[in-house]
């Protein structure tokens, strides 16, 4: 409600996502640096229990002053927004969980929740066999695969501006295939190439460099997907809006929400089927694994992970909201609540 308009909402949204990861990003530098070093005791600063109470403190702190911090600033805005309206299909707020599937009844959000299902849960799948990947396919030491977790920051930086720029010269929905696309061509690269046995010819420090580089850049090109998916759902919000005279951003975010945490956790679970099916042995040694099961894991985290990342393009391309279409429905907002006051 902030901003309205089309492409001003999309910059306004990439500043959300890029402060989201930066104090995520934060949030774990000072949790393994301050609360979680290793030592003697715990080489591994993640098993002390005894730390974990006060990073806990830490982040409650943290986190209610960045709300009230945010409630506070943004309170001149009030007056501006449009006021509740009574819900005639309203159910107890015991069925609120209930509730948040009605979002589902419209074309626009419908395209939307289930990209984000199949974008959110490839992204499961691939956090999940990082660790596999970096160790027995690249040959990564534990240090190097903790690298990796740095190499965010470029996507961290690049990403709201590949999603300002590309949405201004392209409409949203073929910005969502540009960065799905470039980013999945971009992150599965390093795969690829170790099929190809050009990986294997690199030095160890030309192969980490790749890797960091591909990582990184790729993740900025995901991060810009996940803008302007955020940027469009606001878009079906107001359609919802023109339709029932409601405005009713928590409700689509929840579901939006929801769709994230569920599917991530169902991407953990593919990962370890997959790993089962493919007969990946547990605990091995990289030098003890057969080079079969090696390609397999390679074949999945690669060109399948890639294919069944790009196939959200499939979904997403019958998002019907174009900038007209869109222009057509505040047009409309804006003719309806006069004669609603």
């Amino acid at each position: 409600e902030m901003a309205r308009g089309y492409h001003e909402r999309t910059a306004l949204i990439s500043y959300r996502v890029f402060f989201s990861f930066i104090g995520a990003l934060l949030t774990a530098v000072i949790g393994f640096t301050v609360f979680f070093p290793p030592g003697d005791a715990y080489p591994n600063g993640m098993l002390n229990a005894a730390s974990y109470p006060a990073f806990g403190v830490f982040v409650g702190v943290l986190a209610t002053a960045t709300m009230l911090w945010s409630v506070y600033s943004t309170r001149s805005t009030i007056p501006h927004l449009a006021g509740p309206r009574a819900d005639p299909e309203a159910t107890h707020p015991a069925l609120g969980f209930i509730t948040v599937f009605r979002t589902l009844r419209y074309r626009s959000f419908r395209i939307l929740f289930f990209t984000t299902v199949l974008f959110m849960t490839m992204a499961g799948v691939t956090q999940t066999l990082i660790i596999y990947v970096g160790t027995y396919l690249f040959g990564f030491e534990p240090k190097h695969i903790g690298l990796l977790a740095i190499a965010p920051v470029i996507g961290i930086m690049l990403g709201p501006s590949v999603a300002r720029r590309l949405s201004r010269t392209y409409d949203k929905k073929r910005t969502m295939a540009i960065t799905i696309v470039i980013g999945s061509l971009i992150a599965f690269s390093p795969q690829l190439l170790y099929l190809s046995g050009v990986l294997e010819s690199m030095s160890l420090h030309a192969r980490i460099a790749f890797v960091f580089a591909a990582h990184g850049v790729s993740q900025g090109f995901f991060i810009a997907y996940i803008i302007m998916i955020d940027s469009m759902l606001t878009d079906t919000i107001d359609e919802h809006e023109l339709r029932t005279g409601r405005r009713e951003e928590g409700l689509y975010f929840a579901a939006r929400s929801l769709a994230t945490k569920a599917s991530t956790g169902v991407g953990s679970f593919v990962a370890g089927v997959a790993l089962d099916i493919i007969r990946f042995p547990q605990g091995a040694n990289p030098g003890d694994v057969p080079i079969e099961a090696l390609t397999k894991l390679a074949v999945f985290a690669g060109p399948v992970s890639m294919l069944l990342m790009m196939l959200t393009i499939a979904i997403s391309k019958n998002y019907p909201l174009s900038q007209e279409k869109h222009a057509e429905i505040m047009k409309g907002i804006d003719d309806a609540r006069p004669a609603a006051t």
